[in-house]
């Protein structure tokens, strides 16, 4: 062989292989040659070759062909085994008798460089990776995204929709998510995260989508004292009797459970949920917490619940 190693790019059609014949070349000869797989398999990266090669008289080279296959996908630069064998009578092999052929990739793709991201509510902005493999040799783009998981933009953590940019040899690039301190207890929540439209030649694969958890650095809010600041009063009084409510560190989410005493049984009057960042002091007139519904005499009970503790209060009503 002449040399004892031959390249050739995925898109290229088909590797020349050179067989060079010394000494005398006054008769012709023959010698057969053949690859093999080595990590490029036949059928899928080229495609085999096992012929005769004749030298005629006063020939010194010959030239093999060796067809290529774009395999269309980013699998690496692989390798094929060749091998002269069985010389004519009065011929010899020499050195070297074997070769390799190495199928360039030049196929590129993108992924994140994880499926799983994870970042402290209080962290200011996760740093997300995108690599790029195959080829590097030309500059490449593809698009970046957030979208709303169990964490919401705007209260979370701040969108993101950009063109990410690969300049001529660069392997990674990085993308800042920020991260917004929401300083109320929700418990961890998720962003997902997607690439999508590469620039022509590249493919995006697989962790082409990844999710970002925002982990809750707050502890749960909690009642810390609630009172009503008369427990008897008559109808014509509830717009003046205040229920006041304390809450540490904050909440964000507030629930009371009205119900009225009839006969044996405890009759609800009015659930409600209530979201938002109570922090320090909450107050509402009892007036306000029937809502619609009509005051009436008798005995009440009033359970509030702030994330993970409740308090439950009791008037009445003359």
């Amino acid at each position: 062989f002449s040399p004892s190693s031959y390249s050739i790019s995925e898109a290229g059609s088909s590797a020349a292989i050179t067989i060079r014949r010394t000494g005398t070349t006054s008769s012709a000869v023959t010698v057969h040659v053949a690859t093999a797989n080595g990590t490029a398999n036949s059928g899928s990266d080229y495609s085999a070759v096992s012929q005769t090669v004749s030298f005629a008289a006063g020939e010194s080279s010959k030239t093999v062909s060796v067809p290529i296959i774009d395999a269309g996908a980013v699998g690496g630069s692989k390798t094929v085994s060749l091998a002269l064998s069985s010389p004519s009578s009065g011929a010899e092999l020499g050195r070297p008798s074997s070769a390799n052929l190495t199928i360039v990739d030049d196929d590129r793709a993108v992924a994140f460089s994880a499926s799983a991201y994870s970042v402290k509510e209080n962290g200011g902005f996760v740093t997300i990776t995108i690599n790029r493999s195959g080829s590097t040799s030309s500059s490449d783009t593809v698009h970046f995204a957030t979208k709303n998981g169990t964490a919401k933009a705007g209260s979370d953590y701040r969108s993101v929709s950009q063109t990410v940019t690969f300049a001529a040899g660069a392997a990674s690039q990085t993308v800042s998510v920020p991260i917004i301190d929401a300083r109320v207890f929700g418990g961890s929540r998720t962003v997902s995260l997607a690439l999508s439209g590469p620039s022509p030649g590249v493919v995006v694969r697989s962790p082409s989508t990844a999710t970002l958890t925002i982990a809750d650095n707050d502890k749960p809010g909690k009642i810390t004292s609630a009172r009503l600041t008369k427990k008897s009063f008559m109808k014509a009084q509830a717009r003046k009797v205040k229920l006041v409510l304390k809450f540490s560190p904050r909440s964000a989410k507030l629930t009371y459970r009205l119900m009225r005493k009839k006969g044996a049984k405890w009759l609800t009057v009015r659930n409600v949920t209530k979201k938002g960042s109570f922090v320090g002091k909450w107050t509402s007139s009892v007036k306000a917490l029937f809502g619609r519904k009509s005051i009436k005499t008798g005995r009440y009970r009033l359970k509030l619940t702030a994330e993970a503790n409740s308090k439950t209060l009791a008037f009445r009503v003359m």
